[in-house]
């Protein structure tokens, strides 16, 4: 498995014994095995493909790409690379030819093969998964999915998916369940038919995602009460009193928050936590440019944003983790990361304000992860 971190590949044996195959490699992302035994690596921060032969010997195989990701071999042996900087799939022949076989994507993740001949593409950006078949024909397979990543067949042709602290299932034609879903603090994500009812038992949060469509309705009625269909699926998380919501939803490379409190018997929008949090963030990454001595203006390519309410203290403090992840758009090798939790303070009216804003160091952020 990569280890994008230490820019390391670990080996497993069947036993779960660990040790260390390759290293040296800057953003190992995706690894794929050719028919002889092969290991193919794609490394995002160095736009490049290696080689590994069996007893480890390292050979570069492709150059040029444009933050290559996911790795797959069609049954000729081309080896199939998701470049998702250009939004744009490649073929690469076994002497390392390149052809385009399919463009336009938003962010095309991870790949995977049907037994068929079929490719599957995971867009990360779009919250999708894409068939397209050896013809180069394309249709949507799946939609709204959390931050799609990772794809693998089975045996039996069932295809799983990995995304943001999802697992799900997918049989042959397209019927979708949840393995695994939630994130380190219990908190659901929903996927299809999913439902979140508030601690006082009055009101329900529902999503179908497979229809887009999202709201909030009184248990004992089913009336629905806030419409949220204009939002992203997400997950919707109680204050204790029931009278406050944060819901999470995003997609691709952004995720964020927003905060609804009930007056009266009404439910309202109240102001987004990225006003005051944003700005905070950005001067924080600035502040890192400057440190390594680089333009104030440097153009960086955002990889990464999230806003997310992850727990209510009580009823009028809530929890809210902002995380921005950036590199120089030039060649994406000099990342920017900050981490921080800020402390919301809700007033009668929900107006709120930061009582305390605190950036993570590595040790917390690997500890919360």
């Amino acid at each position: 498995m990569p280890d994008s971190l230490s820019g390391t590949i670990l080996q497993f044996t069947p036993e779960g014994t660990q040790s260390t195959f390759a290293s040296g490699l800057k953003t190992p992302s995706d690894l794929a095995f050719d028919k002889v035994g092969n290991l193919f690596v794609s490394d995002s921060a160095s736009n490049s493909i290696f080689k590994f032969a069996p007893d480890g010997t390292k050979t570069s195989f492709a150059s040029g790409l444009n933050w290559p990701l996911g790795l797959a071999f069609d049954a000729a042996g081309n080896l199939v690379v998701a470049d998702s900087q250009t939004g744009t799939i490649f073929k690469l022949a076994r002497n390392g030819t390149k052809i385009s076989f399919a463009s336009g994507l938003k962010l095309p993740f991870g790949v995977a093969f049907d037994a068929t001949g079929n490719l599957f593409v995971a867009d990360e950006d779009m919250g999708t998964i894409l068939k397209i078949n050896p013809k180069g024909t394309r249709t949507t397979f799946a939609s709204w999915l959390k931050a799609p990543t990772g794809l693998a067949f089975d045996k039996a042709g069932n295809l799983f998916v990995s995304g943001t602290h999802s697992l799900f299932k997918f049989t042959p034609n397209g019927t979708r369940s949840t393995l695994l879903t939630g994130n380190n603090d219990n908190t659901a994500y929903p996927t299809a038919d999913n439902t979140s009812i508030s601690p006082n038992k009055e009101w329900e949060y529902r999503s179908y995602s497979t229809e887009g469509e999202a709201k909030i309705v009184n248990l004992s009625t089913s009336q629905v009460v806030l419409d949220l269909s204009d939002e992203a699926p997400g997950a919707v998380l109680w204050a204790p009193d029931s009278k406050r919501f944060a819901l999470n939803y995003g997609r691709g490379r952004v995720h964020q928050t927003s905060l609804y409190q009930l007056r009266g018997d009404q439910w309202k929008t109240l102001k987004s936590p990225e006003d005051g949090v944003q700005e905070v963030l950005d001067k924080t990454i600035s502040a890192q440019v400057k440190k390594r001595g680089l333009p104030k203006k440097t153009d960086l390519r955002l990889i990464w944003e999230t806003l997310e309410v992850r727990r209510w203290g009580d009823s009028n403090t809530a929890v809210l983790y902002a995380g921005l992840h950036e590199a120089v758009r030039e060649n994406l090798e000099r990342r920017f990361d900050v981490d921080f939790v800020f402390i919301l303070k809700f007033d009668n009216a929900g107006n709120w304000k930061v009582i305390k804003a605190h950036q993570m160091s590595k040790k917390e952020l690997e500890e919360e992860q």
